[in-house]
């Protein structure tokens, strides 16, 4: 009796896109939303957070490209993709890029307070 309640409770958590324990990424498909709604895009995400990366990664189209970069900056290669979107840049990272660059930034996904946090 254990082992059917255990299979059925992993069997609900593992198709559901949100659970209690999958709280922290639980934002990954209204991303993966915006960024698959583009033409040609490119994602950059600083190597020190790629693990959220890694957890979107599955919801993303085969026509998406990810870089991981180390700098705070978009190079002239990145003006060939349609959208570039910055995935978990550090606010001093995108204030810089503002102020150095011909790209304007926009917010295209507001996380809630409690992703705030981690």
């Amino acid at each position: 009796m254990l082992l059917s309640v255990g299979i059925i409770s992993c069997s609900l958590i593992i198709n559901s896109t949100s659970w209690w324990n999958k709280f922290l990424n639980f934002q990954n498909i209204p991303i993966a939303e915006i960024i698959n709604s583009s033409e040609n895009p490119l994602v950059l995400t600083p190597e020190a957070v790629s693990s959220h990366l890694i957890s979107i990664s599955h919801n993303l189209n085969d026509r998406v490209t990810i870089r991981f970069v180390d700098k705070p900056n978009i190079t002239q290669e990145a003006k060939v993709f349609s959208d570039k979107f910055l995935l978990n840049y550090p606010q001093p990272w995108l204030d810089l890029i503002e102020k150095k660059s011909e790209f304007k930034l926009k917010k295209v996904h507001q996380g809630t307070a409690l992703e705030d946090h981690f």
